[in-house]
């Protein structure tokens, strides 16, 4: 699971590293043994970093249009997205159900979603 608050510092502390690595590695000059080592290290770096940066951006994003969606408007996205899950009653289900709910709860859950096939 995506979890942006423990990613973000991995972000930043990946980011800050190749922002100091890939100059200090120009600096010190590409004859040197050490400037090579910090251009390629500050290049993984910032290759991860900046995959991270953009997956975040993406990801907050999509969490401010939805933080402006009222309930009814995430209610009816949901409803009309093409993915819909099928009704069908199976005692696989009840079983599965009734580790959670009362024989009634899922009684009333067969109830509000439709009648499938009898079995």
């Amino acid at each position: 699971m995506f979890r942006p608050g423990q990613t973000l510092p991995w972000m930043y502390v990946l980011c800050g590293k190749a922002l100091v690595m890939i100059p200090a590695g120009f600096l010190a000059g590409m004859d040197s043994q050490f400037g090579p080592f910090c251009v390629a290290w500050g290049g993984f770096c910032a290759l991860i970093g900046g995959m991270m940066l953009y997956h975040c951006r993406k990801w907050f994003a999509w969490t401010n249009r939805q933080r402006w969606k009222n309930s009814t408007g995430l209610e009816q996205e949901a409803l009309d997205h093409p993915f819909q899950p099928s009704y069908e009653k199976s005692e696989d289900f009840d079983d599965w159900a009734g580790q959670f709910l009362s024989d009634q709860e899922v009684q009333q859950l067969h109830e509000k979603h439709g009648s499938g096939p009898a079995y």
